[in-house]
Parts: C-alpha cells; structure tokens; sequence
C-alpha cells in the first residue's frame, strides 16, 4: 500500500483565481476607504495562505517522482502568487489618496475612473474589456501631467506630486495584469 502526499494544486489555482477576482473587487471600492481597506487585508490573508499551499506543494514535489510537469506547474504558481502580490503592493499605494482632492479636471478624473471600473470588470471574468486603450490613456495622462507646470513646481521639494503617484500606480497594475494574462497563455 503507498501513501501518497496531498495534492494541493486545484486550491492553489482556485485561491488564485479568487484572489484575482478579489482585487478586481478591491479596486472597485477605492472610492469607500474602510470597505477597501477590508477587502485588502482579506486579499492579504489569502496571499499568504496559498503561499503556504504553494511551498507545500514544492516541498512534497518530490514524493511524486513520476509528475515532473508538477514543479513546472508549481513554479508557475510561485510566479503567479508574486505578481499578484504586486498588484496588492501597488493596490495598497493607491488607498491612501483621495482621486477627488487631487489636481486632475472633472475629465481626467472621469477617464480615471472609467479605467478602473472597466479593469474591475475584466478582473472579474469579462476579458473582453480593452485594457489597453485604458493603459495608453493613463500614460497619455501621466506624460501630459508630467510636462505640466504643476508638476514642475513640485519638483523643488523632494516628493512627486500625488497625482503622479497615483498614475504610477494605476499603469503599473495594468502592466502586470497584461504580464500575468501573458504568462497564463504560455502555459496553456
């Protein structure tokens, strides 16, 4: 009789794909500072938890010697884990400002906030959303911000404006939601 290790790999990819879905859930409260704030600690607490699942599942690699493409597929799991880490790293930056008292127009704001709401929806299970019109949008904005003469005036003192932390932020999440779709279609 042999007795075989658990095997944890349909947690980890439903954790996953619930963690991603939950961001996109976060990300859909920033304007709600106390909901959003609940959202990214359980986010957190999931993170971790499937962190676990996934040293598990490496640690007890070697007790299925015949499944090699198990260590590919966990190894794909550590990748996946640390980008949406960052996503939640990133996510984190943005809690902490307020789209409606920063330096953006009425339009600029709105295009800010269709972005997101458009990138909530796709992180919820709707790829046919265009992220990409949104993350051209945002660099668009971020390039033009950065040449205008608010943004010149702030350099004098050592800290970048919020509104182009806040930009920062928002094109970095785009890039690794585009990082992370990309590596999920070389492994299918």
């Amino acid at each position: 009789m042999f007795i075989l290790p658990p095997n944890y790999i349909e947690d980890i990819e439903k954790n996953l794909k619930q963690i991603y879905a939950n961001i996109g859930g976060a990300l859909s409260q920033i304007s709600n500072k106390s909901l959003m704030s609940r959202s990214m600690n359980k986010i957190e607490k999931q993170i971790h938890k499937t962190e676990e699942l996934i040293r598990f599942q490496m640690d007890e690699s070697h007790f299925h010697p015949l499944l090699a493409s198990k260590k590919e597929q966990s190894t794909f799991f550590s990748k996946q884990i640390e980008l949406l880490e960052l996503i939640h790293y990133h996510l984190n930056n943005i809690q902490v400002f307020h789209i409606e008292d920063t330096a953006f127009s009425d339009e600029q704001i709105a295009l800010i906030k269709q972005a997101l709401e458009d990138l909530t929806v796709y992180m919820k299970g709707d790829e046919r959303v265009d992220l990409h019109q949104h993350e051209v949008a945002l660099k668009n904005l971020m390039g033009m911000f950065w040449r205008s003469s608010h943004g010149r005036e702030t350099f004098n003192s050592s800290l970048l404006p919020d509104e182009l932390i806040l930009l920062y932020e928002l094109i970095s999440i785009f890039s690794l939601i585009k990082e992370k779709n990309i590596e999920k279609a070389d492994e299918i």
